[in-house]
């Protein structure tokens, strides 16, 4: 069966070497150009395994593309993957296409330690496209439409079927893969251009470092995501609606598509959702060397887990963004981990719910980007000189307090501090220092939730007056035992957030 052949511009396909490929930054060993035919993948199997391949081409035989994996299949054994592992990694270039059989290949591509990460690169300016198969007008008058529809059955098995997980470290194929395949009509093409259907699929951009090719400054998808807005706490909450509104829609898609899988769909569903204002929980701020440090939880009704009918439905959203302040106006990223949710039920204050969630089950969030935003073209950065502000704004000094003797989270930042504080021996200002920590420097907590205090705070740290347990905080009389580079020491509360 020949898919998305387009006759008057094929030509044969060809491989080629790519002498000195830049392996860490997932550059091709050897490319394909040309309509894939019969032999075209299985009579060079030895030497692509282990190799990223570079695709050029419209497509061609689909019993070649399913072939040759089912081939890479009998030689792993169907196995768990690891040294011994038969994987190919796949590219497309700037400039080239990979349509039809070429692009169901091109969805295998896979690291050598098939366990971890599927592994498929679209470069900025290539085409990825599908469609449904059809019969090639070629093969005459006895094939029939039960040839089309057999060689649907065939992708759909090859797609979804539990037995080429080992092709696949995260599983089966994404289900919205069928859906495109099937959704599109044989003389039509349906290319992946935008950041979050990509992201559905599991495609990689390439790694920001790759910046001497034709895309010369360029920013992947995940290094897209910043967006500049207004300085104040009604603008960043904003932000934070459309991260955990944006990453919602992600996560459930699957409920929020109203036929099969579109895009389009989740794209009409999410402006919805941002329409509805949500319940700000709770927020803090603290400095760090460029900027700030900004930790919101929202909840209420707007971020469900749909299907569930009680009260357990309702969920909190905890988005972590770093802000560099300038003026007027806030340069917003998402700060790792993105973002999580957790029971709305189970909320009690912010840095509990950093603690408790955000090793455990963060997510990546397309929020300060459109949902809709096309992938990225080649681009250059413009350079401009701009006056960072070293101070917090006002709005970000004047927040809830939420203090607490002890640290809930296994993590804490550096802050409070000129540029650095004493790591020391023991707990208390006499303890010999050890090491000095920078200001917005990350540490390990050993044992969050616990804490030393001398004895004239040991009520106020028992009780919950905020002030108090400030001012105990504030005279260095709380230390907390943490983990830093090898290192292990205490540093007072003060300048642990």
């Amino acid at each position: 069966m020949i898919l998305g052949l387009a006759t008057s511009e094929a030509h044969a396909g060809t491989w080629y070497d790519i002498p000195g490929a830049n392996v860490e930054l997932r550059q091709c060993n050897k490319k394909f150009e040309g309509v894939i035919e019969a032999g075209d993948l299985k009579n060079n199997i030895e030497s692509l395994i282990g190799k990223r391949i570079c695709l050029n081409s419209p497509g061609g035989s689909l019993s070649e593309v399913t072939e040759f994996i089912e081939l890479i299949q009998e030689k792993n054994g169907f196995g768990t993957g690891g040294d011994d592992a038969v994987t190919i990694a796949t590219r497309i270039q700037a400039g080239d296409k990979c349509e039809s059989a070429c692009a169901v290949l091109f969805m295998f591509g896979s690291n050598s330690y098939r366990t971890a990460y599927q592994d498929k690169v679209l470069e900025p300016g290539a085409k990825l496209g599908f469609h449904s198969p059809f019969i090639d007008p070629r093969l005459g008058d006895k094939y029939s439409g039960d040839v089309a529809f057999a060689g649907g059955i065939q992708i759909a098995n090859l797609l979804s079927s539990a037995t080429y997980k080992t092709s696949t470290p995260m599983g089966v194929l994404p289900e919205e893969l069928l859906s495109i395949v099937f959704g599109t009509p044989p003389d039509q093409m349906h290319y992946v251009d935008t950041c979050a259907e990509m992201h559905i699929l599991g495609i990689s951009t390439p790694d920001v470092e790759e910046v001497g090719r034709d895309y010369t400054g360029f920013r992947d998808c995940e290094t897209n995501e910043a967006v500049t807005v207004s300085n104040s706490l009604e603008a960043v909450v904003e932000t934070a609606h459309r991260v955990c509104t944006f990453s919602h829609v992600l996560r459930y898609r699957k409920w929020f598509s109203e036929q099969s899988y579109k895009l389009n769909d989740l794209v009409s569903f999410t402006k919805k959702l941002l329409t509805k204002k949500p319940e700000i929980l709770d927020h803090s701020v603290y400095k760090t060397l460029k900027g700030g440090r900004i930790n919101i939880a929202l909840g209420g009704w707007n971020y469900p887990v749909p299907g569930w009918m009680t009260n357990a439905a309702a969920q909190f959203c905890v988005v972590q963004l770093d802000g560099t302040f300038i003026g007027n106006k806030i340069d917003l990223t998402l700060h790792s981990p993105y973002v999580t949710f957790g029971s709305l039920n189970d909320y009690t204050d912010l840095g509990s719910a950093i603690g408790q969630y955000f090793n455990f089950n963060s997510a990546q969030a397309f929020g300060l980007s459109s949902l809709s935003l096309k992938f990225p073209p080649p681009f250059k950065l413009k350079i401009k000189k701009i006056q960072q502000s070293d101070a917090l704004p006002p709005w970000a000094r004047k927040q809830k307090l939420s203090l607490a003797c002890g640290i809930s989270a296994s993590e804490a930042i550096i802050t409070k501090v000129t540029s650095f504080t004493n790591l020391r021996q023991k707990a208390g200002l006499n303890g010999r220092v050890i090491g000095q920590i920078s200001l917005g420097e990350k540490v390990s907590v050993v044992n969050p939730g616990d804490f030393l205090r001398y004895d004239r705070c040991a009520a106020a740290c028992k009780g919950t007056n905020q002030n108090a347990i400030k001012q105990c905080i504030d005279n260095n009389d709380v230390w907390i035992e943490v983990q830093y580079n090898g290192s292990r020491g205490f540093l007072s509360r003060k300048f642990l957030e």
